[in-house]
């Protein structure tokens, strides 16, 4: 640990200690997530229910994300249900899935049984793919849009879901049954007329991943077509997720 790392810990104890939250806040602000996420690592367990506690929900799931599975599985055990739940709440589902596979079966039936539907069912659907399949690592929140769809329709689509769906540059394009039509990247929807219909300007050849791919293959494909993202597809080749190219990439590496 070099010194800067032993001054955060320092610091945050004593923040912890001196029972000013808005000075632990405006600190915690300043350090990204997996600063964080290390000096819970490093502190006792009394701390650490603590300062999450002080953290917002977004912050704290975000730190969560990056703490390795030991420190997750104690943090994780050190919380009631319903804080469990309600960090799963703002998590990715991809994220959310891996957090709560750490958790004993019946702790994990507890903390779904909190959760509203839609986020039950996202997770307990990730949660049946094998770990080394494209499905273990997909995140199910994914920007589509109808073959009936205008561009416009398209970019109401990315304004109003910009906070579950970060860091996408593409729409993707199912049909009515879901099946994989296309994909329009975001930028280019500035380029056309609002009222175009999307299978005008959608890409209709794209690569896509079956969700039973093994994340090696994932990771060659990734280095292969030079993508950011990879829609993910079932037997039916129906849009079920997509994948960023860390998680693609890590699986691979890490």
């Amino acid at each position: 640990m070099d010194k800067v790392e032993r001054e955060d810990v320092k610091r945050a104890g004593e923040l912890l200690d001196s029972g000013r939250p808005e000075d632990l806040a405006a600190f915690l602000q300043t350090l990204h997530p997996a600063d964080i996420a290390d000096i819970l690592r490093r502190i006792e367990d009394e701390h650490k229910v603590k300062l999450l506690k002080f953290m917002n929900r977004d912050l704290a799931a975000d730190v969560l994300t990056e703490v390795d599975e030991r420190s997750g599985q104690n943090l994780l055990r050190l919380l009631t249900d319903h804080e469990v739940a309600s960090l799963l709440e703002k998590m990715k589902s991809d994220d959310a899935a891996d957090l709560i596979s750490r958790l004993s079966p019946e702790k994990t039936e507890r903390i779904k049984s909190l959760l509203p539907s839609d986020d039950r069912a996202r997770i307990h659907g990730l949660l049946g793919f094998d770990e080394d399949s494209a499905g273990g690592i997909m995140e199910s929140e994914t920007p589509a849009v109808s073959e009936h769809a205008s561009v416009q329709d398209a970019i109401h689509l990315v304004r109003s879901q910009a906070d579950e769906i970060e860091n996408a540059q593409k729409v993707y394009v199912v049909g009515d049954d879901g099946t994989l039509r296309g994909a329009i990247r975001i930028l280019n929807l500035l380029l056309h007329d609002p009222s175009e219909p999307v299978t005008a300007v959608m890409e209709a050849n794209i690569v896509s991943v079956p969700v039973t791919m093994d994340q090696e293959e994932v990771a060659n494909l990734f280095s292969r077509y030079d993508e950011f993202t990879l829609p993910v597809v079932d037997a039916r080749n129906r849009l079920i997720g997509r994948i960023m190219v860390d998680a693609g990439a890590c699986s691979a590496k890490c």
